[in-house]
């Protein structure tokens, strides 16, 4: 035996299940499967490549035994779930960073490289899903490759103390469909070109967009009812 598929739809391998298959050098595994045992393929060829998708079980059982994983082409970067699994995110190979799932998203430290943000310098787009209630600390924050960005009607509070898109010197296209509270939000931001307020939307704060120079256009919904100074 030199090759196995293990076909969609199985969700565990058991003990020994591979063990002492000596010539066994390929196995591919779907993301359907959330647990391996240990021994799973104990006495295996040194050279045994699991394939996967990014940020499947797999890739994290490969990594805790020190077999090689092989991310299938066109599969996601990375995912994982936060929050004892009410926040999911996952990172596509073009750098779409997607965040889903209902409550707060959890703060980070600056130099964190938990979850989504040890790929920071490869996030091009982030997409932050409706259920998601608010942003958390330096959760997107110093991505230097950031193009565009977009924000649920579902975020009532920004909880990122200053750091929402901080160093995210590439940002120009942003995506509001909530509204926004807090005075001085995204000031200063001179790479932003776009704003768009989705309907719904009714509060601007004040000084949000203060000397964003490149800034030269701003949609706004017809439920806008305050604009801050």
């Amino acid at each position: 035996l030199t090759s196995i598929v293990i076909p969609e739809g199985v969700t565990s391998i058991d003990n020994y299940t591979f063990s002492g298959c000596s010539n066994l050098t390929s196995v591919e595994i779907p993301s359907s499967v959330t647990s391996i045992a240990s021994n799973a393929f104990s006495y295996c060829s040194s050279d045994l490549v699991i394939s996967g998708e990014g940020g499947s079980y797999a890739q994290s059982y490969c990594n805790s035994k020190g077999i090689t994983f092989n991310r299938k082409a066109g599969s996601n970067i990375d995912a994982g779930t936060l929050n004892d699994g009410a926040i999911s995110w996952y990172l596509t190979e073009d750098g779409k960073l997607v965040i889903s799932g209902t409550g707060a998203m959890p703060s980070f430290s600056e130099t964190s490289t938990d979850a989504w943000l040890k790929y920071r310098n490869d996030i091009t787009s982030v997409v932050v899903e409706e259920g998601i209630t608010s942003i958390g600390e330096c959760a997107i924050f110093n991505f230097p490759s950031l193009k565009s960005a977009v924000i649920p009607s579902s975020v009532i509070a920004f909880n990122d103390n200053g750091s929402l898109f901080v160093m995210c010197d590439q940002l120009e296209e942003l995506t509001m469909n909530c509204n926004i509270p807090n005075s001085g939000f995204c000031n200063y931001r001179n790479s932003l070109k776009s704003v768009t307020f989705g309907e719904g939307v009714t509060t601007i704060a004040g000084w949000c967009f203060q000397n964003c120079s490149n800034l030269t256009s701003v949609t706004l919904p017809s439920t806008l009812t305050s604009i801050g100074n």
